[in-house]
């Protein structure tokens, strides 16, 4: 049993210790409902008890429980629906029920947890997938296209190995080196997609997690049906955006350690809340915990998550009066709300999906399925996130994200009494290069200095599309001769890129303008400055780094 499994065994098994007094807690509020003459306030309260102990019995492995739990609660929804009129068979029947509960707790602590170990098992199935070489092979009819396309993925760092004709495509399972993904022209062999089966055998031999995507001329639903079933993962039609295609490549093939999702917990059964951190954290996320719903509010601003995982049924506040709080803010319109609970009933799903929810999980879950359905939701937010925040092009932070993050990077450069440089570049004579060779190869030398900027640049620096032709470079605790001397060998190795249109090939080259934080004092003052400075580099001639100084 390794460090996970013994963690949860020993939540399991300080859960069972609870239960005794668990149970006793429900028999003392169903005294209570009798002694009010089964008013409904304490019926709601003995019904929370209820819900609350058959979701962790049925999470923690103890059936017997969850079992009886449910059926009290039914019991309990007749008597609220019958306005608290109690029958003495009811009252028999639910004693009986109580008795039975106390009983099999008492049991639990003493039963070994093992016998119910698969409850807490994990597959140790990877959810990542390594880059294992950066070779593109590449296979298409037509002889200047597969020149052409072999060229242009080339230049965003892959090695490609191009072959004209499907046919070649059994070469490949020859090879030693495993290929990073296969991109394949699509051809109809009758009805069927020419290749399935090598690509079958090929993903046999490398592992079906290598990527195979396919480019066509039609965009053809019955043909799109075909390429997903002979194993292909992505379908572009003619003519496509390289940059559409190269996105794709990059994160099917990428071996980049993505930020871990965040998921925030609202759970007021503290020892489910951390059986349930615990197994996210285990599947690489980062887990926060709140116990009290009223406290979320706070958490949610700090901790940013991208998805929060909630139970239904809490005290103080339920799952779907806090859900349509959390949807009237405006920074949380958009962030996924999974209901995790024992309700079983549709009514009652339907209610907290209409209020504000996207998924709802029933008690008890395999722990796959909820590590899936929150790595679904969360890689999903993220996404959203990106479009709203990216530039659609480059990938980089659009224009309004990037002053926001100067801001952000001034204010800790304040707190911490450190610097900012922030610098403005900007491709020479562009307009002369979209109005010679296209807009398409203007496109793709912003693309080239974008990528080159993210390929040289720390982890740590900020990258945004000011506009245009124009980019914007945060490198915080960097003084302006550092930023200087970097920028500099970004410019030179820049204006040494060939850019490629049909026939023809060319050079580009950028100016920029360099200010610090504290020379200037906040955002519009060094922006201003980067900006004099960018006008001064293409006052003396272009392609030179200029840095203002007071």
């Amino acid at each position: 049993m390794n460090h996970i499994q013994k963690k949860i065994a020993q939540i399991r098994d300080e859960y069972a210790c609870e239960l005794p007094e668990r149970i006793r807690e429900i028999e003392d509020c169903w005294h209570r409902v009798l002694q009010s003459g089964g008013s409904l306030d304490s019926l709601n309260k003995l019904l929370y008890l209820l819900q609350n102990i058959a979701g962790a019995c049925a999470s923690f492995g103890y059936e017997r429980i969850s079992q009886r739990t449910n059926r009290l609660k039914e019991l309990v929804q007749e008597l609220i629906s019958n306005e608290g009129e109690i029958t003495e068979k009811q009252r028999i029947l639910i004693e009986e029920i109580i008795e039975m509960m106390k009983t099999e707790a008492l049991v639990s602590i003493k039963k070994d947890y093992t016998d119910h170990g698969t409850f807490y098992s994990l597959s140790s199935a990877s959810f990542s997938r390594d880059r294992r070489s950066d070779l593109v092979v590449l296979i298409s009819e037509e002889e200047e296209e597969l020149k052409n396309l072999a060229f242009q993925i080339s230049h965003f760092g892959y090695t490609v190995k191009a072959f004209e004709g499907i046919e070649n495509l059994s070469h490949i399972l020859s090879e030693d080196v495993i290929p990073s993904a296969l991109i394949l022209d699509t051809v109809l062999d009758g009805d069927e997609i020419k290749g399935a089966e090598t690509i079958k055998k090929l993903k046999n031999k490398f592992g079906h997690n290598l990527p195979v995507l396919f480019i066509s001329n039609q965009d053809d639903i019955h043909i799109r049906l075909k390429v997903i079933r002979a194993g292909g993962d992505e379908y572009f039609v003619r003519p496509f955006n390289i940059i559409d295609l190269i996105d794709r490549l990059d994160v099917l093939t990428s071996d980049k350690t993505e930020e871990p999702y965040r998921v925030l917990i609202v759970e007021d059964e503290p020892k489910l809340a951390l059986y349930y951190s615990i197994l996210l954290k285990q599947a690489g996320m980062e887990a926060e915990i709140v116990n009290n719903p009223l406290d979320v509010f706070s958490c949610l601003f700090e901790f940013n998550p991208d998805l929060i995982l909630m139970d239904m049924y809490m005290s103080q506040c339920n799952g779907k009066e806090l859900a349509k709080m959390i949807r009237q803010m405006k920074a949380f319109v958009c962030i996924p709300i999974v209901f995790l609970s024992a309700e079983t009933d549709p009514v009652q799903k339907f209610s907290a999906m209409s209020v504000g929810g996207d998924d709802f999980i029933t008690k008890p879950v395999e722990p796959e399925h909820l590590i899936s359905s929150v790595r679904i939701r969360a890689e999903r937010m993220r996404m959203l996130r990106s479009f709203m925040d990216r530039d659609s092009l480059t990938g980089l932070l659009n224009h309004s994200k990037t002053k926001e993050q100067l801001d952000i990077s001034i204010d800790r450069a304040r707190r911490m009494n450190t610097s900012v440089t922030f610098a403005m570049i900007d491709l020479d004579h562009f307009k002369r290069v979209n109005d010679t060779y296209g807009h398409y190869v203007g496109d793709m030398v912003i693309v080239a200095l974008a990528r080159l900027l993210q390929q040289r640049l720390r982890k740590t620096d900020i990258i945004g599309r000011y506009g245009g032709e124009e980019f914007a470079v945060i490198l915080n605790s960097t003084t302006p001769e550092q930023a200087r001397m970097i920028l500099d060998e970004i410019r030179v190795s820049f204006s040494q890129i060939r850019h490629r249109a049909g026939e023809d090939e060319f050079r580009a080259t950028f100016s920029c303008g360099i200010a610090t934080y504290p020379d200037y004092k906040d955002v519009t003052e060094l922006i201003k400055a980067a900006d004099e400075a960018l006008y001064s580099a293409k006052n003396q001639g272009r392609n030179r780094i200029i840095v203002l100084k007071k």
